[in-house]
């Protein structure tokens, strides 16, 4: 489509400057830039899909933060399992959603310990594997089979 490229340039132009924001303050920690700095920069990384060594970076570096909240545990778990889908390895809290079956989707096949995914999701804020999967019925016309 047309608008690829130009999601694509201003995907890398939001990379660039977060790269650099990182560089010279750290992560936008919560406690020290709120909510809704350090929500912008997890989406930032979350769509820098075209660079999986730059995620996988920031995954490093927000991990630590998990624990006393400076980092949303959803945020790390999202990006957890977006690279590790982008790295064709398990994901560990079955967020990524890409296989379909039925015009639905389907718990994704490579799953990481499956019997205690809904333990490791409680643990980051997320709600039971069923409940997202029925939320996720709603988007099931965008299910590609």
């Amino acid at each position: 489509a047309w608008y690829k490229p130009k999601i694509q340039q201003h995907s890398e132009e939001r990379r660039v400057k977060l790269a650099s924001i990182v560089e010279r303050y750290g992560w936008p920690k919560i406690s020290e830039f709120g909510q809704p700095a350090a929500t912008a920069a997890f989406l930032v990384v979350q769509h820098a899909e075209h660079n999986l060594a730059f995620q996988e970076k920031m995954l490093r570096l927000i991990e630590p933060l998990v624990p006393n909240g400076d980092v949303s545990g959803e945020h790390y778990a999202l990006l957890f399992d977006r690279v590790a889908v982008n790295s064709n390895r398990p994901q560990r809290y079955a967020s990524q959603l890409n296989e379909c079956q039925n015009g639905k989707f389907i718990v994704p096949a490579l799953l990481e310990d499956p019997e205690n995914v809904d333990k490791r999701r409680a643990t980051v804020g997320l709600g039971p594997l069923k409940d997202y999967m029925q939320a996720m019925d709603q988007y099931s016309s965008l299910c590609k089979q």
